[in-house]
């Protein structure tokens, strides 16, 4: 007897391994931010939606190839008002990224506008694409009496 196995369970199954792959960590019990990775000819661009967050409850390191990100979000207080319904997620969130080692993690910057923290990373020069010269050389003529 052949058992199925669903296909939701086979397509989680593979995007957790491309997830522990990459090493990004997300918690079922934090709140996970929406992420796009953009590659240009000479940098890496991540941008995480963090609307709601104050600059001052955003800390972004990098160790050992890691970009580690940690985010603080209070739920907002209603004075003299009762919560009925919360679905804007609030508590921490901690995202973890491993960095190729064809990025300079020596030269990251980092913006916050609008809720969208953008971090670039310039992409390292050894593996930047080059102009290569090419030389020619012309046969030696003959001279012929």
């Amino acid at each position: 007897m052949l058992r199925a196995i669903p296909v939701n369970s086979l397509a989680n199954s593979l995007f957790s391994d491309f997830d522990r792959f990459f090493a990004r960590t997300d918690s079922d019990s934090q709140w996970a931010v929406p992420t796009d990775v953009i590659r240009f000819e000479d940098r890496v661009e991540i941008h995480f939606d963090l609307p709601g967050a104050s600059v001052e409850n955003i800390d972004l390191t990098v160790e050992d190839r890691q970009l580690n990100l940690l985010v603080e979000r209070e739920a907002p207080a209603y004075e003299g008002g009762a919560v009925i319904s919360r679905e804007r997620r609030s508590g921490s969130m901690h995202r973890q990224l491993y960095l190729s080692e064809n990025l300079d993690p020596n030269g990251l910057k980092a913006s916050y506008t609008d809720g969208v923290l953008t971090v670039t990373l310039p992409v390292a020069e050894a593996v930047k694409p080059r102009k290569v010269a090419i030389s020619a050389t012309r046969p030696a003529i003959e001279a012929t009496d």
